[in-house]
C-alpha cells in the first residue's frame, strides 16, 4: 500500500453538517415552496459585509421613539437583508412581504432570533 492510499478520505458533507448545526439556517414555507434564509457567518463574504452594514439601521437607543421617518427607513432595509442571506428562492418571500411592513418585520424578527444573530459572539465560543 502506497502512502497516498493509507490516508483516510474525510467528506466534506461533514463539515457543511456541522456548520449547519452551529450556523443554523431559518427555513419559511411561502406558497408551498421553502424558502431559506442562511445565518450570515454563512454566505458569501461581500453578502455578509454588506448585512453588517445595513443592520446599523437597527441601532436604537433603549429610550428611542420610533418615527415615520424610521419605520420608512426600515422596511426596504428588511428586505434587503432577507435578499442577501435567502437561497435561490427567496424572490417569493420578498415579494410577499414586499407591501406589508408588519408581516416582513416579523419575519425578519422570526429569523434574527431563531439565527442568535444578537449573539453570535456567544455562539462562537
Amino acid at each position: 500500500m502506497t502512502k497516498t492510499q493509507s490516508k483516510k478520505v474525510v467528506d466534506l458533507s461533514k463539515f457543511q453538517k456541522a456548520a449547519e448545526e452551529l450556523y443554523e439556517s431559518f427555513e419559511i414555507c411561502v406558497d408551498g415552496e421553502i424558502v431559506r434564509l442562511f445565518n450570515p457567518m454563512r454566505i458569501a463574504p461581500e453578502a455578509r459585509d454588506r448585512v453588517i452594514e445595513l443592520a446599523k439601521a437597527f441601532d436604537f437607543g433603549d429610550d428611542h421613539d420610533f418615527t415615520p421617518e424610521d419605520v420608512k427607513n426600515i422596511h426596504p432595509v428588511v428586505l434587503e437583508i432577507l435578499e442577501l442571506v435567502g437561497d435561490e428562492n427567496v424572490f417569493r418571500l420578498v415579494e410577499s412581504v414586499r407591501n406589508d411592513l408588519v408581516v416582513a418585520i416579523n419575519v425578519f424578527t422570526a429569523y434574527f432570533e431563531h439565527v442568535n444573530l444578537g449573539e453570535a459572539s456567544s455562539s462562537e465560543s
